[in-house]
């Protein structure tokens, strides 16, 4: 059996990050769902420096993502309450990559 494909989920500390563990499970044997942005620590704030807007608005991936450990790695970034996505990755050499419009049209 194949490994899962990994996947980074930025949760903007909202309440969609709240349903990813319950979805888990059910994909598991497809996808490795890495949560990130969950809200669930002390001092974390609704879409502050994460989720969908910030990435697409900053041009810039959202916090407690990193280029060195998570090169190669699809990511999606929610909105607080998961009704919009972007993806993005990191690519081989380290730069960061938004595929937005036409470019998530082929996703």
């Amino acid at each position: 059996m194949q490994e899962p494909r990994r996947l980074i989920l930025d949760g903007s500390n909202g309440v969609g990050a709240d349903k990813i563990p319950l979805l888990a499970p059910h994909l598991s044997e497809f996808l490795s769902i890495d949560l990130r942005n969950t809200g669930h620590n002390k001092g974390d704030v609704l879409n502050f420096e994460c989720g969908a807007d910030h990435v697409y608005r900053s041009q810039q991936p959202p916090r407690n993502v990193n280029a060195t450990t998570d090169q190669g790695i699809a990511i999606a970034s929610f909105d607080g309450d998961a009704d919009r996505v972007v993806y993005h990755y990191f690519a081989q050499d380290g730069s960061w990559h938004l595929l937005d419009g036409d470019k998530i049209t082929s996703l």
